[in-house]
């Protein structure tokens, strides 16, 4: 009958999907630390010791006139666009008023940046000057200077907590499991600077992010000493705290200025990477965050310089 023929065909394509679903996330998982292992190869610490002259002439260049040299260096990222340590860099670039080009990765062939020694992102190029900055703390780290930025050590242990502990909290509430699928694929679909086709390539690497996930970030949390029992509750907790040494503050900001410093870029900037996402979403309504919140986005949104372009494939 019609309706035994149409229920044969929705499991051909059901069975069909999952398959499909399976071998994407095999491989995708597989291709993920393949990678890891080139890029292992290369140290973002060497990397820039081989430019060492370079970035020297840079900062001689610019620390006489700071931020407003950027303007005229032909600033370029290659980012993903859903990547933490991307919308870091991003965001601390456009607290600062400083213009560049973004460039979105494909997330499987790598194509932009294939021919270069690091194959990571995100990547801040210098075409002016020939210089590549590679790993956000790093990139943040060495421009710092230039736009008069101090780091003491309260800001760099807020910035460990945020790329080790921040980041991967929400790396798990993003795959806790098969539920977590529609609204990433909602998050992704909205997603105006992407292609059609970069947008199903991020969908389809969803599977293998969901066992790089269980697979290898929660056992470095664990190993950190973190609970990931319940990996919202946790990240809700994580995220108060940080909220909260801020509450004593009449600006808001962790540097108790009218400006952000760098341990607010960093932690918004990862937060960030996920903006419309209901993980984003639950966060910024958090009653003793949602003031941080709303400032970051206020405070980025009116400085960010209004020629940031993007190129997708």
């Amino acid at each position: 009958t019609n309706k035994k023929k149409k229920m044969k065909k929705a499991i051909r394509i059901t069975v069909g999907g999952l398959l499909g679903a399976s071998i994407l996330s095999y491989t995708g998982y597989n291709l993920y630390w393949e990678r890891r292992k080139i890029n292992a190869l290369v140290l973002p610490s060497e990397l820039h010791a081989n430019q060492k002259t370079q970035i020297e002439e840079l900062y001689k260049t610019m620390d006489a006139k700071g931020v407003q040299d950027l303007t005229s260096r032909n600033l370029v990222l290659f980012q993903f666009s859903t990547c933490p340590f991307s919308s870091k860099v991003r965001t601390f670039l456009d607290t600062h008023g400083i213009p560049y080009k973004k460039i979105e990765v494909d997330p499987f062939t790598k194509e932009q940046i294939k021919h270069l020694p690091y194959q990571k992102v995100p990547q801040l190029h210098f075409t002016y000057d020939n210089v590549a900055l590679v790993d956000s703390r790093e990139i943040v780290s060495i421009i710092s200077p230039i736009v008069g930025e101090k780091i003491d050590d309260d800001i760099t242990k807020w910035r460990k907590w945020a790329d080790e502990v921040l980041a991967r909290y929400i790396v798990l509430n993003l795959n806790a499991g098969l539920s977590s699928f529609p609204s990433n694929i909602y998050y992704i679909s909205a997603m105006e600077e992407l292609s059609a086709s970069l947008k199903a390539k991020y969908i389809a690497a969803g599977g293998a992010m969901f066992l790089v996930s269980h697979l290898s970030t929660k056992k470095k949390l664990q190993n950190l000493g973190y609970d990931t029992t319940n990996v919202k509750e946790s990240l809700h907790k994580e995220f108060r705290n940080w909220c909260q040494q801020n509450s004593d503050s009449k600006t808001i900001f962790h540097s108790r200025k009218s400006t952000p410093d760098i341990a607010d870029t960093d932690i918004f900037g990862i937060l960030s990477s996920i903006k419309g996402h209901t993980v984003y979403s639950e966060l910024a309504n958090e009653p003793s965050c949602s003031l941080w919140v709303k400032t970051m986005e206020q405070f980025v949104n009116t400085h960010k310089h209004s020629t940031v372009t993007t190129t997708t494939t």
